[in-house]
């Protein structure tokens, strides 16, 4: 796996906010990893058997824990739903400028129509005395 790519990341959990510089590699993942240089940065402690992670931020002690399984099923569905409404959004944007683009060529095909139609209707006759 090539690391070629690194991005700023600013990020809020709960009442802490952080930003890290994170490396890039292409996979699909809805989670932020948050990996070594980060916990010996803000010299984290790392419960293995809860799986928490404490530090000092900003004065105050902070203490991040994994969701219970409640939480992931809910947080799932909202993410499910945010995604529903982008996609309907973005078929409604599609559908509307379909639309507006077959208003156009009626539109252009009426104005060439009328055109031809009246072009059609007025004929010169030559005639002479």
């Amino acid at each position: 796996m090539v690391v070629d790519k690194q991005v700023s990341l600013a990020f809020t959990l709960g009442k802490y906010s952080d930003e890290v510089l994170c490396d890039m590699v292409h996979i699909e993942a809805t989670h932020i990893f948050l990996g070594r240089p980060w916990q010996y940065d803000l010299k984290v402690i790392h419960d293995g058997v809860t799986n928490r992670f404490s530090f000092v931020h900003m004065g105050q002690k902070v203490t991040l824990k994994p969701f219970s399984l409640r939480e992931v099923i809910e947080d799932q569905l909202k993410m499910k739903i945010k995604r529903e409404k982008k996609t309907k959004r973005t078929e409604r944007k599609r559908k509307g400028q379909e639309e507006s683009k077959k208003q156009r060529n009626i539109n252009n095909k009426y104005k060439r129509g009328k055109e031809s139609t009246l072009s059609k209707k007025i004929t010169f006759i030559p005639f002479s005395y």
